[in-house]
């Protein structure tokens, strides 16, 4: 699994909690074009962990996803802030409980190997990520205080081989067995 693998994944996820709301939502990622509400954009962030045992590695990295729910004018401004509650809400009790064929705090993980970034398909579903940890946020917009926008701040973790692909260097073995020759 690579980065870009949970990436693309928790799009199609957050696209697939956002579906059951009243909205219909553009879920996009971070490096594509941003359009009209109601939209969502999925982004990797911070550092990356790198941990684990000899042969795998544990590798966690928080995730953030802002959610523009539409906003209907005519509406109070109360409105359009339960509105965004309720998107808050769903994005959270979606990730908990699990949709697709996620389970309670995993994410599945579809293979993107070969497939354009901007393409819809994917491959075969070839694993999970945990959540870690998940919060939600709800912003008032600082020049218009009817429109919101939802954050949800989210570390996954997922197991990856620790294998050394490419790597010629010594290894401990080699190292080892030329200290045995001297």
């Amino acid at each position: 699994m690579t980065t870009e693998d949970i990436l693309r994944s928790l799009k199609r996820y957050v696209a697939a909690i956002l579906d059951q709301g009243d909205d219909v939502y553009d879920v996009k990622l971070n490096r594509e074009e941003y359009t009209e509400r109601p939209m969502a954009v999925v982004r990797a962030l911070g550092d990356t962990l790198f941990s684990g045992p000899r042969h795998t590695m544990d590798i966690t990295q928080p995730f953030e996803i802002f959610v523009y729910p539409s906003v209907d004018e005519a509406d109070e401004p109360v409105t359009n802030s339960l509105k965004a509650q309720r998107t808050a809400q769903l994005l959270a009790e979606g990730v908990t409980a699990g949709v697709l064929p996620g389970r309670s705090m995993r994410i599945p993980v579809w293979s993107y190997d070969g497939v354009a970034w901007n393409a819809a398909a994917s491959g075969p579903q070839i694993g999970f990520a945990r959540v870690e940890g998940l919060s939600t946020q709800v912003m008032v917009d600082p020049d218009d205080d009817s429109v919101f926008t939802v954050m949800l701040n989210m570390r996954l973790t997922w197991r990856a081989s620790a294998d050394r692909r490419g790597y010629t260097g010594p290894t401990a073995t080699a190292v080892n067995q030329l200290q045995d020759l001297q």
